[in-house]
């Protein structure tokens, strides 16, 4: 894109800014705001189909291995196999587990196994705002970098439609024009932050083929 306004540029300095230019020329510039619009849109679909990819990636991990560690501990600590077998349930007020007490077993047993259910849903749901949630921001922050980008670029691009049409003013914006163009910074941006969370997701792949390995034997 920075090339062909650059082409734009050269064939104005050829015809000379006193001479009419073509108005091919002039239609080729007013046809790049659309050029421009679709590669906006590719730029933010590249960036949404990365970040869908990453959360599915931390959701299988956690699903997969960190799910599967808490439980070991939690069927443990929190005497799941006890209260199913009713000899203990949980007493909220003293914050403990005791003694079922007749005729209230059964009572006492589905409102223990609803407080263990309710703690484990709670602690998946902190599990993903600590592992998925930033992604959010992250994502929301790079497509607001490519916004701010194109928006340059269509604001440039629109300065040299008019004037490629008045044939005024053209060298004097053609350096500004151009160092602005702003898709090396943006590409830049896209890049570390992809490497970045890259690099997190490749940690937490490592320990999911781990766990799947493990429920292959």
């Amino acid at each position: 894109m920075k090339k062909l306004l650059a082409i734009l540029f050269v064939l104005v300095s050829l015809t000379g800014c006193t001479t009419k230019l073509p108005a091919e020329i002039v239609t080729l510039s007013s046809s790049m705001e659309q050029q421009l619009l679709s590669s906006q849109k590719s730029h933010i679909t590249l960036v949404q189909s990365y970040f869908q990819v990453v959360r599915k990636q931390r959701e299988d991990w956690i699903q997969t291995v960190w799910l599967q560690e808490y439980l070991k501990i939690f069927i443990k600590t929190g005497k799941l196999e006890e209260t199913v077998k009713g000899e203990v349930v949980w007493d909220p007020l003293n914050k403990k587990f005791v003694t079922p007490k007749s005729p209230y077993q059964e009572v006492q047993k589905f409102d223990t196994l609803m407080v263990w259910t309710t703690q484990v849903q709670k602690q998946l749901a902190k599990k993903r705002l600590e592992l998925i949630a930033p992604l959010d921001s992250q994502e929301q922050e790079l497509i607001a970098k490519v916004n701010a980008a194109y928006a340059q670029l269509l604001a440039n691009n629109a300065t040299i439609t008019a004037h490629l049409a008045s044939v005024k003013d053209v060298e004097d914006v053609q350096t500004r024009l151009l160092d602005n163009a702003g898709l090396e910074g943006l590409n830049d941006d896209i890049t570390k932050t992809f490497s970045k969370i890259s690099e997190e997701s490749n940690k937490l792949n490592q320990k999911l083929s781990e766990a799947n390995s493990k429920l292959g034997d």
